[in-house]
């Protein structure tokens, strides 16, 4: 190779690599309005926090009421702290109770947020199983879930099975409503032109259906892993070994209201995290959306 030949094929000294100066300045200003935004939402949460705070304290001194009933903040306070700084490996604590409530709630969301998935795509693309599953979706979703918990205790005892089963019926059914309004929904337009380019049906599943289901199936998530929390709790409150359900039964057994309430607020917490697991995979994931335009497909669970 020529001096010449090399001298063209090497940038020149001092030249600037990596992306021009237009596309920078938008990344940067991307950038600060996803930080402007984050630092709105921390402040909004701690307003309403105060907010909260405020007007419990208010419903005290006015209306003095029994201790049972609604205990002051500071007693919560108290119950919490010593709920949470208790030895982790104390057999019958929080962390022990949490530990198995966790449990169960992550099994049934990786069971029906699966389900509800690959159902939800198979009754979107075929007819025939969206026609054969719509009647026992309409029956079961009917039913309240927790109508069902005495007869999962018959059928797998009182363990994580049971408590795992009703999990995955809380999760199944928003993330297989929002897939398939993903999924049938998808634009005809981009399936069109697949189709003129001779592709086929699994081209036009994965390459336009799919991503057209991606914030749809996220959305049923972020519902399904908030309503998988509530029905491993629910479960373990109407019977069970171990959990947080557990714990707060015994709480209310004892009228002890204050670590009732410090128990709520820990699960309150713990849900408020899992929800934002959930969204911040669905961010990272769908990185097209807007935010602002995102479409909240809700749907009951039923509960």
């Amino acid at each position: 190779m020529s001096a010449t030949t090399a001298d063209k094929a090497q940038p020149a000294a001092g030249s600037v690599t990596g992306p021009p100066a237009p596309v920078r300045s938008a990344l940067r200003r991307r950038r600060l309005r996803k930080a402007r935004g984050l630092g709105v939402s921390a402040l909004y949460l701690i307003a309403a926090l105060v907010a909260g705070l405020v007007i419990w304290q208010l419903v005290i001194e006015i209306y003095h009421p029994e201790q049972y009933i609604i205990p002051a903040p500071k007693d919560v306070w108290h119950a919490f702290t010593s709920l949470v700084w208790a030895d982790p490996s104390a057999p019958g604590g929080l962390w022990e109770a949490l530990g198995a409530t966790m449990e169960a709630t992550a099994l049934g969301f990786a069971i029906g947020g699966g389900a509800g998935i690959v159902l939800g795509i198979a009754a979107g693309e075929f007819r025939i199983v969206q026609r054969l599953l719509y009647p026992y979706l309409v029956a079961v979703q009917s039913l309240p879930k927790v109508a069902l918990v005495p007869l999962l205790a018959t059928w797998f005892g009182f363990g994580l099975t049971a408590k795992t089963s009703l999990v995955v019926l809380f999760v199944f059914f928003p993330v297989l409503v929002n897939t398939l309004q993903g999924v049938v929904t998808a634009d005809q337009d981009r399936i069109d032109l697949v189709r003129s380019l001779s592709g086929s049906r699994w081209q036009q599943l994965t390459r336009v259906r799919l991503f057209s289901a991606l914030p749809g199936i996220f959305t049923g998530l972020e519902l399904g892993v908030t309503y998988a929390f509530l029905g491993a709790v629910l479960a373990e409150m109407s019977g069970s070994q171990k959990g947080v359900g557990v714990l707060i039964s015994q709480y209310q057994n004892n009228s002890d209201t204050q670590a009732t309430f410090a128990t709520l607020i820990i699960l309150a917490v713990v849900g408020f995290l899992l929800n934002a697991i959930v969204r911040f995979a669905h961010y990272r994931v769908v990185f097209w959306e807007s935010v602002s335009g995102k479409d909240f497909r809700a749907t009951n669970a039923g509960g």
